[in-house]
């Protein structure tokens, strides 16, 4: 398995969830980080930050997998709670940052760079 990145490493600090955006009844949020292939920048639903934690969990039992936040129900008009969230998110995105093992993952790749809907 890859080696575990430090703290400090300027990788951590480039992964960022930022700009939540009601689209339809979902709200986005736009994603951006740095993987092998260079940085990534796009838009993903909680859904799919949820569906790359499961995939994860699932490759690696018994490894350490960040915690994503708690998957629950909101009003669209709870900007408090949209914020929340999206700092949540966003500490998960960090935390994922700091092991090789998962950033190199084609489950964290197809989330970086493709549709990000892991299930297909």
């Amino acid at each position: 398995m890859g080696e575990t990145i430090v703290v400090d490493d300027p990788r951590v600090k480039k992964f960022m969830v930022m700009n939540p955006q009601k689209i339809g009844d979902h709200i986005k949020y736009t994603v951006s980080g740095v993987d092998e292939d260079g940085e990534f920048t796009g838009e993903r639903r909680f859904r799919e930050f949820y569906a790359m934690e499961q995939q994860i969990r699932i490759r690696w039992p018994g490894c350490y997998v960040p915690s994503i936040p708690e998957k629950k129900m909101f009003s669209e008009k709870d900007e408090k709670f949209v914020e929340e969230r999206r700092h949540l998110l966003e500490r998960f995105m960090k935390e994922l940052a700091k092991f090789d093992y998962i950033v190199f993952s084609e489950e964290f790749k197809i989330f970086s760079r493709g549709a990000g809907d892991i299930e297909h």
